[in-house]
C-alpha cells in the first residue's frame, strides 16, 4: 500500500490540471497506455473531465482505444455515458 501511494502518473495530473502544452510535451516521453489505480488511462480521464483537446491529441498519437479500466469501461464507453457524440463518433472509427 505505502509504494501505491508513491507512484506517480504524470500524464494524468496533466489531464486534471487541463495543462495542454504540458502534456504535448510529455506525451512524447510517456506511456500512453499507462493506468491509474482506477484503471484508467489518460484518454479515460481526458474524457471523464471533458478536455476535448487533450483527447484529440490523444487520438492523434494512438492512444489505445479499446483498453478497460477496472469497471470494464472502455474510452468509448465512458464518452457515451457523458454524452460526448463528437468523441463517440470518433473513437468508434478508431476500433
Amino acid at each position: 500500500m505505502a509504494e501505491e501511494q508513491h507512484l506517480s502518473y504524470p500524464l494524468h495530473e496533466c489531464v486534471f490540471e487541463g495543462d495542454v502544452q504540458k502534456f504535448s510535451r510529455m506525451m512524447r516521453t510517456e506511456d500512453l497506455s499507462r493506468k491509474d489505480k482506477h484503471g484508467n488511462t489518460a484518454l479515460h480521464l481526458a474524457i471523464m473531465l471533458g478536455r476535448k483537446d487533450i483527447v484529440q491529441l490523444l487520438l492523434a498519437h494512438n492512444a489505445p482505444v479499446k483498453v478497460k479500466n477496472i469497471n470494464g469501461w472502455t474510452p468509448l464507453s465512458e464518452a457515451i455515458s457523458y454524452g460526448d457524440r463528437l468523441t463517440s463518433k470518433l473513437i468508434y472509427c478508431l476500433n
